[in-house]
């Protein structure tokens, strides 16, 4: 599956994958509630291409936070899309792909307990779209 985003300078297509990997990596630092491992069988199943091992990682790096009053995201990602541009993946959207990602099927559902985990530390409102 391929999201089409877009920041104030560019377009750019960003495949499913690349967004996996970035949870890999907030589960790992523990950004998000851990999420079970039938999910991520489940997942890679799905997309075999999904690198969990962070030495192997080829299109996404971790970004330091950006020091902004407007930014409060817990961690960025350096992604390289499709079309080989760089650009920064905020934590906010990264999880708005999941959802939608969920929504249309690509993968399957992170439990209700984790949503409202994730919500609860970081005082956000719902993030996902159902």
């Amino acid at each position: 599956m391929i999201f089409e985003c877009a920041t104030r300078d560019m377009c750019f297509s960003l495949h499913l994958t690349v967004v996996l990997q970035c949870l890999a990596i907030c589960e790992h630092q523990n950004h998000v509630p851990q999420i079970s491992a039938l999910w991520w069988q489940d997942t890679q199943l799905r997309y075999p291409d999904v690198t969990l091992s962070f030495s192997n990682m080829e299109h996404v790096t971790q970004e330091p936070s950006i020091d902004c009053e407007q930014c409060d995201d817990p961690i960025m990602f350096k992604v390289i899309a499709e079309n080989e541009t760089e650009f920064v993946l905020d934590f906010e959207s990264m999880l708005a792909i999941l959802s939608v990602a969920y929504e249309q099927g690509a993968i399957s559902a992170l439990t209700d307990e984790w949503w409202l985990t994730l919500e609860h530390i970081y005082g956000q409102p719902r993030i996902r779209t159902q």
